[in-house]
């Protein structure tokens, strides 16, 4: 193999793969620029970008980069404290959204330090999470949808424990198919609902719990010390239980999630042996009243979630409470006004909440999810009792947990096809529209087109949010999803982009593990998805074969996200003209602030009679110095003296825009070329970035050269046998090895890929009323970013 030397950033399409290694670079890699630009969008406060590559290595490998080190940067929001002057006019958009940013990081679904999920994995990290630690899920101040703090307050967050939503490694929706992680989801473990080892809590019984599940410690919903909204202990305690009595929702015998029976039990799943989550014969949510029956059931006509007065959602005990219970008050879990899903319709709808008066669970003629077949259908309720066809448990053929033919039950045994989570060939889930909550291959986490969960986009629709009301997962204006771009956004999905409920390539939304990772929250930045870096808002490419109508497309695209007006660019000289055309079209010049990579660097050929939509732009080029010799060599170049350059005269014609007699142009416009023109008089010329580069390639591989013949070649002046026969990987070490001072009197060095050291320049296309446009160093990036100079602005925020 013979070894090269490249003079930019060389791509391993220039070679096959097996030379590619033997290239060496006189640039930085892309890899070190992408760290620059990193480092230059979190100086600026630009937590929320988007980036646009020209396809192809260069322009993709380039933003991949960006992307990787965007996410291990650890972004201090400062500016949510207080907007640097210099940046108030495009970093912190409208007080309006200062304040619901504000909002986010002060009280919102995820406060404190960890945000929606964090912490290492969880749902909601933190330390303690949705179910867990001391308080439960709904406490005191830090409850799911908490007195003042919202639905995951202070340190704890949504689920936690270590893992994910519920058990697992991942979280909200993890292993291969369901809800929960595991092989299947919704039920894993081995049936269950949610992980550990069996049912609807892992562990051994509880909900979600560190160790023992729904109802740790004693009885509890929620561990910590007692339960999941205490008495003393129990879920909305009487004194143990979470319903307690004999049948309360989670009991001895027939519980929620009881010794034998429970939700999900050990070897049954979510429905167990003959009582379960639906007992014997009123069921989940029977006939009209129970969720899980004894006498009353999970819903009652008018008591509680499973009980006679003290219920899972009893008259004032209960999980979902007039006053007191799992949701109490005005805040409650999901209330009338202002629980978990606010709004008039609550976690699931019918007409109040989660489990209200005489709807219940999943209601009379709304449901969990209503549609047609939704967790809980139209007419039957969330447990049809021996005839529903679609409810959540049935008792024949379609129930929740069918036992071997249900066709659209919950979780299907062998051969359901729109089950939750289907055994093996589920086509829907959990709450369809049209696909469902976890599909078994097509569709994703809950379809409809884009939404957490059908209708249009919400968690359980509405028209935005997690769960209606307008927007939020705890409703009001701002809450888990906000307005279009949250959670659950508009047009993309519950985490942007076209990808949905994983987005890009990282997951829920990433971060390093949690669904929402960093410092912040659900819902972070200004509205967006919240990484644990930077907030990638849209990651757009140029295709190969573009016509000006991709280029308007991708303008259209960018303006979705209105905030992410920070863009990164990986373009050619080509792909930055078209794009920044489009933007005057648009009539959206100075809306964008451009980053462009060292293919824009300080060239003028690609913004050429585009200075206006250039302006503001910051752009990166590797260390450079001009050569004063070079410009004096080329400037005395004509058409007469440089034939042995095949390609100069085409150069001659772009340069001065004519047409020679031997042209192939077949633009005949253009004027004829006389060949006296003459390069800087007739023309426009500056140096181009690169030729001190080229220079010092060629210098590199003469000093490996002569050092090689020095040391195989001792007595002999020019190449001996010892030489010619040394091969490729020998004289690659000794480029690797060379150490000079090159033409701008920089040292000439390798790194064991074949790199030179990072060292950029970095410059902004700027205006000024003296000397007109042009572009000016702003600083430097070596290793770390310094910014030297103010930076200047285009005066326009167009929102």
């Amino acid at each position: 193999m013979i070894p090269q030397i490249s003079y930019a950033s060389t791509a391993p399409e220039l070679s096959d793969d097996r030379r590619y290694d033997f290239f060496s670079r006189v640039v930085p890699p892309d890899s070190f620029q992408a760290q620059a630009m990193v480092d230059i969008v979190k100086a600026m406060g630009w937590n929320y970008v988007s980036t646009v590559a020209s396809e192809g290595s260069y322009g993709e490998k380039g933003v991949d980069a960006f992307m990787q080190l965007s996410r291990e940067a650890v972004l201090l929001l400062w500016f949510f404290n207080g907007c640097p002057e210099v940046l108030q006019r495009f970093s912190c958009g409208s007080p309006k959204v200062l304040l619901r940013v504000t909002w986010a990081v002060k009280e919102g679904q995820v406060d404190g330090k960890e945000g929606h999920v964090d912490g290492q994995e969880g749902h909601v990290g933190g330390k303690e999470g949705h179910v867990d630690g001391k308080e439960g899920q709904v406490d005191g101040k830090e409850g799911h949808v908490g007195g003042k703090e919202g639905q995951v307050d202070g340190k704890e967050g949504h689920v936690d424990g270590q893992e994910g939503h519920v058990g697992g490694k991942e979280g909200h929706v993890d292993g291969q198919e369901g809800h929960m992680d595991g092989k299947e989801g919704h039920v894993d473990g081995k049936e269950g609902h949610v992980d550990g080892k069996e049912g609807h809590v892992g562990g051994k019984e509880g909900h979600v719990d560190g160790q023992e599940g729904h109802m740790d410690g004693k009885e509890g919903h929620v561990d910590g010390k007692e339960g999941h909204v205490d008495g003393k202990e129990g879920h909305v305690g009487g004194k143990e239980g979470q319903v307690d009595g004999k049948e309360g929702h989670v009991d001895g015998q027939e519980g929620h999630v009881g010794g034998k029976e429970g939700h999900v039990d050990g070897k049954e799943g979510q429905v167990d042996g003959k009582e379960g989550h639906v007992d014997g014969q009123e069921g989940h949510v029977d006939g009209k009243e129970g969720h899980v029956d004894g006498q009353e059931g999970h819903v009652d006509g008018q008591e509680g979630h499973v009980d006679g007065k003290e219920g899972h959602v009893g008259g004032k005990e209960g999980q979902v409470d007039g006053q007191e219970g799992q949701v109490d008050g005005k805040e409650g879990h999901v209330d009338g006004q202002e629980g978990q899903v606010g709004g008039k319709e609550g976690h699931v709808d019918g007409k109040e909440g989660q489990v209200d008066g005489k709807e219940g669970h999943v209601d009379g003629k709304e449901g969990q999810v209503d549609g047609k077949e939704g967790h809980v259908d139209g007419k039957e309720g969330h447990v049809d009792s021996k005839e529903g066809k679609e409810g959540h448990v049935d008792g024949s053929k379609e129930g929740h947990v069918d036992g071997k033919e249900g066709k659209v039950g919950h979780v299907d045994g062998k051969e359901g096809k729109e089950g939750h989570v289907d055994g093996k060939e589920g086509k829907e889930g959990h709450v369809d529209g049209k696909e469902g909550h976890v599909d078994g291959k097509e569709e994703g986490h809950v379809d409809g087109k884009e939404g957490h969960v059908d209708s249009k986009e919400g968690h359980v629709d509405g028209k935005e949010g997690q769960v209606d009301g307008k927007e939020g997962h705890m409703d009001g204006k701002e809450g888990q999803v906000d307005s279009k771009e949250g959670h659950v956004d508009g047009k993309e999905g519950q985490v942007d982009g076209k990808e949905g409920h994983m987005d890009g390539k990282e997951g829920h939304v990433d971060g390093k593990e949690g669904q929402v990772d960093g410092k912040e929250g659900h819902v972070d930045g200004q509205e967006g998805h919240v990484d644990g870096g930077i907030c990638i808002a849209q990651s757009l490419k140029i295709p190969h074969d573009h016509k000006p109508s991709d280029f308007d497309k991708i303008i259209r695209l960018l303006l979705d996200t209105r905030y992410a007006r920070a863009v990164i660019l990986f373009a050619s000289d080509e792909d930055i003209r078209g794009i920044l055309n489009a933007s005057k079209r648009a009539d959206q010049v100075g809306h964008f602030l451009w980053i462009g990579s060292d293919s824009w660097g300080a060239k003028n050929s690609p913004i050429h009679q585009l200075e206006d939509a250039a302006i503001g732009a910051v752009t990166i080029l590797p260390k450079r110095a001009t050569i004063s010799g070079f410009d004096a060599y080329f400037m005395s170049r004509t058409l007469e003296n440089n034939r042995r350059n095949v390609w100069f005269a085409e150069y001659w014609e772009e340069n001065f825009n004519c047409k020679l007699m031997s042209s192939s142009k077949k633009d005949d416009s253009s004027r004829k070329c006389t060949g006296q023109e003459r390069i800087g008089i007739d023309s426009k010329y500056e140096q181009e970035g690169k030729v001190q580069f080229v220079i010092d390639a060629v210098y590199a591989m003469a000093h490996a050269l002569h050092n090689m013949q020095r040391d195989l070649c001792p007595d002999v002046s020019g190449i001996c046998p010892e030489m010619d026969l040394a091969g490729g990987k020998k004289l690659l070490k000794y480029i690797r090895s060379v150490s000079f001072n090159g033409s701008a009197g920089t040292s000439v060095t390798f790194n064991h890929n074949g790199d030179a050291p990072g060292r950029y320049d970095l410059f902004q296309y700027q205006w000024n009323n003296v000397t007109g446009s042009g572009y000016r160093v702003i600083g430097q990036w070596t290793e770390s970013l310094q910014l030297n100079v103010s930076l200047k602005w285009t005066v326009v925020l167009k929102v």
